[in-house]
This record gives C-alpha cells, structure tokens and sequence, in this order.
C-alpha cells in the first residue's frame, strides 16, 4: 500500500539518506547535514517541507518543495527534488508525490 505522508523531524535522517541517493543518481555532491536539514526543516520558521512516500512500509521516495514568490503571480511552491528508489520505480510513486504536492499548492491559494 502506498502511504504519502509530510516528513516530520524524527525523518531527517532517512531524509538525508534519500538526498544522498539522489545526489548519487544525478553525480552531484552532497554536503547537507542531518543538522541542516533539522534546523531548517523542522524549527520554528521552516525553509522547506518534505513529503515522504511509503510503499508497503518502506521508504520509497521524497518531494522535497518550498514556498516562493512570482513577481507575476504572487504565492507559489517550487519543487526543488523528486526522487523515488530505483526499486520503487514504475510504480506509481513519483506520481502520487507530484499530485500531493500540487493538492498543497491548490490548498495554498
């Protein structure tokens, strides 16, 4: 079954985890800490939100997005990586986190 959930700060680890894996597929370095991402994700004024993917109680994937601002439109969300595990591919994953995210945009306006 999969479950889309909001990341929450006991994820950062696994979170840091999925960014490395992604940093490993695209070959591009990585030097966030679990420190990082904790502070900013998960304080008092969050920088990003996560949206984690389980598939039959596995960690699947990620989006990982934040709020911007169009000159030309006003309030947004960029989404700044979508990722799924190599084996969750093909499944479906990476759709249900871009409809989850796209809801959230919805919901925002």
């Amino acid at each position: 079954m999969l479950e889309i959930r909001p990341a929450v700060r006991n994820d950062v680890d696994l979170l840091r985890t999925l960014i490395h894996e992604m940093g490993e597929y695209e070959r591009l370095p990585v030097s966030i800490t679990a420190e990082t991402l904790a502070r900013d994700g998960f304080g008092p004024r969050p920088e990003f939100r996560v949206l984690i993917a389980d598939l039959d109680n596995q960690p699947a994937g990620y989006a990982f997005f934040f709020n911007c601002y169009s000159t030309f439109r006003g309030r947004g969300l960029f989404l700044e990586d979508l990722f799924v595990r190599p084996k969750f591919r093909g499944k479906k994953v990476g759709d249900a986190l871009l409809s989850h995210v796209a809801a959230v945009a919805r919901d925002a306006t």
